[in-house]
């Protein structure tokens, strides 16, 4: 009598669950803070603003990535160049403006917050644009076994 009660209970468990499908999207690979890639092939800034352009959040934290590196870019060179010219004229001439080099050596030291600054946020931009890969590529289902009068089907709902 128990297997009776227990067999249709079983059989329909069986034919009711909900899923998740998942298409592999292309999302984009943190290789260290700052270096990224997309199947196989090295992003840089510019790229990956054109690959966020359609996620508004990423795009934005992208953005302000690029200031932070156009800043740093600026800024390391600008202090390499006045470190290395007294070292320049000291090695030809023998008198070189040392204080050139003290500021030069300023201007890098503020460029490497700003660096840190450009990894944070375009980790978080590439983690923001995967996580809505995410979301759109998930489809709910649900399968039901339903019965209705004398009928019996099987109801796939998106």
């Amino acid at each position: 009598m128990k297997l009776k009660c227990i067999l249709p209970i079983l059989i329909l468990g069986c034919f009711t669950f909900s899923g998740y499908g998942q298409n592999a999207p292309d999302t984009i690979t943190i290789i260290k803070k700052g270096k990224f890639h997309k199947n196989e092939e090295f992003l840089n800034v510019n790229q990956l603003l054109e690959l966020m352009r359609n996620n508004p959040e990423a795009f934005m934290e992208m953005k302000r990535a690029r200031s932070n590196s156009t800043l740093t870019s600026i800024l390391g060179f600008a202090g390499g160049f006045m470190i290395g010219w007294p070292i320049g004229q000291s090695i030809g001439s023998g008198e070189a403006n040392w204080g050139m080099a003290g500021i030069g050596a300023g201007l890098i030291v503020v460029s490497i917050p700003l660096y840190n600054s450009y990894k944070n946020h375009s980790t978080r931009a590439v983690n923001i644009y995967n996580e809505g890969l995410m979301r759109q590529s998930k489809v709910n289902y649900q399968l039901n076994l339903c019965f209705t009068g004398k009928n019996m089907g099987l109801v796939l709902r998106f």
